[in-house]
């Protein structure tokens, strides 16, 4: 079976309408549900067509910027996970994204938040819970600079 995932676009802020596509070709069984998930959230996406789902929804408010990695899976009749695949998706941060003095700083904290999501910090609380404390200090720093704050 082969999957093709989408979100379009393919990044967005905070409260943007966003819609995750999938398509299965080559389907070897039945495809009973659709699911995605991504930080502790599951939707089940709705059937458009033979082999065709997506999902409408909003950027939630809570959700902090970074990246995020959407798992997207199939059950068949038996809730059986037939086939899994991953899509990336950026939060942007609304408040100083636009400032070119901050491109680098975006880098950096994309870059961390992607981290996130290894093995070595998924096994290691605390070497995960102080990457999370960096992260939301550059944040703050980033926000205390922006002109947007003065």
């Amino acid at each position: 079976m082969e999957v093709k995932a989408r979100v379009e676009p393919s990044e967005g802020k905070v409260g943007d309408s966003v819609t995750l596509r999938v398509q299965f070709t080559r389907m070897e069984g039945q495809i009973k549900s659709v699911y995605a998930t991504a930080n502790h959230e599951r939707w089940q996406l709705h059937k458009d067509k033979e082999g065709k789902y997506s999902l409408n929804m909003q950027i939630p408010p809570f959700l902090s910027p970074g990246t995020y990695n959407i798992n997207i899976f199939a059950e068949n009749e038996k809730k059986k996970k037939i086939v899994e695949v991953t899509v990336p998706f950026l939060v942007k941060d609304e408040e100083v994204e636009e400032e070119p003095g901050f491109s680098r700083v975006n880098h950096i904290i994309q870059e961390m938040e992607s981290a996130k999501c290894k093995t070595l910090l998924k096994e290691n609380p605390l070497l995960l819970e102080k990457t999370e404390n960096y992260i939301l200090s550059i944040r703050v720093a980033k926000r205390l600079l922006s002109s947007k704050t003065y």
